[in-house]
């Protein structure tokens, strides 16, 4: 375990022109600031990715051009700024060739995101099959917006997937069912991150989590 995972956003949108996040620089760079006087000293950028929208290559390329309209604004902020990418999870996406290109940085885990809607199999098949071919650990997106969508034994199939790792969102964190819940997932073992999951300056800014979580916030795992 890591006393540093508070200081780390695991999930944002925080990359401008790129999907439903900050639609112009300035409002890219004012998200920036607000993570870095929040506290946070790594953020990764984890813009969506549809299978059936653009190829990967495509993908990386627009990415890369979004990433570098911030780099030197996340450096004059001591920020570090990774990429990586939410993929969402749509029927044979794991026949998709270099899924693998859109891990986290510097990492072999995979930010999968659920389709929302009720739990069907061939969701979980298509996770699992992503991971085996490539040799990719796991990372559910915020799973606990699922927790009154899918069943409590769909999310128990989930949370044992060998080597899974559970994104929550800290915004989340101010219900006391997730609380509870998350804090029921450390004391049995899983592995937790944290992130923003930020995508504008209106309901969805970068925000910094409540006070009585930061024990929680510390006791999770990092990369």
């Amino acid at each position: 375990m890591s006393t540093g995972s508070y200081r780390i956003d695991y999930h944002s949108h925080i990359l401008p022109e790129m999907d439903d996040g900050p639609k112009d620089r300035e409002t890219a760079v004012e998200m920036l600031h607000l993570l870095r006087e929040q506290g946070i000293l790594t953020v990764y950028a984890t813009p969506h990715y549809y299978r059936h929208q653009e190829t990967v290559e495509d993908f990386l390329e627009r990415r890369g051009r979004a990433a570098g309209m911030l780099e030197k604004e996340a450096e004059v902020l001591g920020l570090k700024l990774l990429l990586g990418a939410e993929i969402h999870i749509e029927q044979q996406i794991s026949e998709l060739a270099k899924i693998d290109a859109l891990v986290y940085e510097n990492t072999r885990s995979v930010l999968l995101e659920f389709p929302w809607r009720g739990f069907e199999n061939w969701m979980l098949e298509e996770a699992e099959a992503i991971c085996w071919r490539y040799k990719l650990i796991p990372v559910f997106a915020h799973l606990e917006r699922y927790l009154n969508l899918f069943s409590k034994e769909e999310i128990q199939r989930i949370l044992d997937v060998p080597a899974g790792v559970i994104q929550i969102n800290t915004e989340s964190l101010k219900k006391w069912k997730v609380r509870r819940w998350a804090r029921r997932l450390l004391n049995e073992g899983y592995p937790i991150i944290f992130g923003s999951d930020c995508h504008n300056l209106g309901d969805r800014r970068p925000k910094k989590p409540p006070f009585y979580t930061k024990k929680l916030l510390k006791e999770a795992e990092t990369f």
